[in-house]
């Protein structure tokens, strides 16, 4: 069965060391941090530098991996190598790539700046996967990503595929095989609306429902997916009064997905 993470989004209610704690105790195989701040994501739940190492010792004694690092916005104005610091911090958390977001309508700059970061990041032993979204008009749908990517042609760069911004972008899990071997990660979530559309900030970030529990093709998405890829859930919802059984429901609601996707 493919390993099962969590995105820190999905509970972002919780400090650090809460969450890792949790994630190990509901059973997750790894999960992906925050290691730069950014728009509403509070300070005190990214990774700092001077915290890095023990916090990397509490996830191996807690038997969990880094599947990514959040998050890396490419915007006019931004220095990519401004972004060095928060990279080595991934390399510390041995995190495999970092995730870069595109908040620019230049399609020059956003080459450069997508090539440098790909640069950068393979000096910390870390891959750089693009996280398309109709939200960020640089890369909006899958089809975009992937020539982008082929664009910049660094050996290190690909996707990441969000099922909710995949569904927004009204593409379906069938997209995904021509441009297989381009994904380096995929999220996990559902929703009860099929609509594409670029109006669903508030949904991505704070209203998403765990798989199975909505109208998303949790199932055909799995399948479509390159063998053996590690799947994670990205689920925010409004803080729970039980942290502790909501990422174990969690962890039991993307086990059962998996299973159904490995079921025939």
């Amino acid at each position: 069965m493919r390993a099962l993470g969590i995105a820190q989004l999905s509970a972002l209610d919780l400090p650090l060391s809460s969450f890792v704690d949790l994630a190990a105790r509901a059973g997750f195989d790894a999960v992906s941090l925050f290691v730069h701040a950014m728009g509403s994501i509070p300070a005190d739940r990214v990774v700092r530098p001077a915290e890095a190492r023990a916090l990397a010792d509490r996830l191996a004694d807690r038997g969990l991996a880094v599947e990514g690092v959040e998050c890396f916005p490419l915007a006019p104005g931004v220095a990519v190598e401004d972004y060095r610091s928060s990279l080595e911090v991934g390399a510390v958390l041995g995190a495999r790539r970092a995730s870069a977001l595109l908040y620019d309508d230049d399609p020059a700059r956003v080459e450069e700046g997508l090539g440098r970061l790909a640069e950068l990041a393979a000096e910390y032993g870390l891959a750089v996967a693009v996280e398309f979204m109709p939200l960020a008009r640089a890369a909006r749908t899958f089809a975009e990503a992937r020539a982008l990517v082929a664009r910049v042609g660094a050996p290190n760069l690909g996707i990441v595929v969000d099922l909710l911004h995949l569904v927004r972008a009204g593409e379906g899990p069938e997209a995904l095989r021509a441009g297989a071997a381009a994904i380096l990660g995929a999220q996990l979530c559902d929703g009860l609306d099929l609509t594409p559309g670029c109006d669903y900030a508030d949904e991505a970030a704070n209203h998403r429902l765990p798989p199975g529990a909505g109208r998303f093709p949790v199932v055909s998405f799995l399948r479509a997916l390159p063998a053996g890829l590690a799947v994670e859930l990205e689920v925010p919802e409004p803080p729970a009064a039980d942290p502790a059984a909501r990422l174990a429901a969690l962890a039991e609601a993307g086990r059962r997905a998996l299973v159904a996707a490995e079921g025939g």
